[in-house]
């Protein structure tokens, strides 16, 4: 079948189809909603995680670390999203709040934990004490 003869198919084929199932408006008002400006939000990956004690959330292998201006929340053992924008940027929401936050780096898994635990054990022998004053942990 050549191209005119294809596209000339195409269109009685489509305004056959319209005259079988054409239907008439049960109303003229137009029921479309408007496109959402986030479409970055609306079209990422999200995950919900659970807030820790030292106010950290794990999540696809970092860590993030809260920011202490939400403490009012009290969002330790609550539910957060944890949200991959497409461009690649993170997002953490509380009930449709953006929290401010940093990233911690890399969950340990078993390769490193070895190599952590030594250092972390080197520090404490010099007197380092893993907790700091500027944590929101309580």
């Amino acid at each position: 079948m050549t191209r005119p003869a294809a596209i000339n198919f195409r269109g009685k084929y489509l305004a056959g189809l319209n005259r079988r199932f054409a239907r008439v408006a049960a109303s003229a008002l137009d029921a479309h909603q408007a496109a959402p400006r986030n479409w970055n939000e609306v079209l990422s990956w999200e995950e919900e995680r659970v807030v820790q004690a030292d106010w950290t959330v794990a999540c696809g292998g970092k860590w993030y670390q809260l920011d202490r201006q939400h403490s009012a929340l009290s969002l330790v053992k609550r539910k957060v999203i944890v949200r991959t924008l497409r461009d690649g940027r993170e997002q953490i929401v509380y009930r449709g709040v953006k929290l401010k936050w940093r990233g911690l780096g890399q969950v340990w898994n078993r390769g490193n934990l070895g190599r952590m635990m030594a250092t972390l054990l080197r520090l404490a022998s010099f007197g380092y004490s893993m907790r700091r004053a500027s944590s929101p942990c309580r």
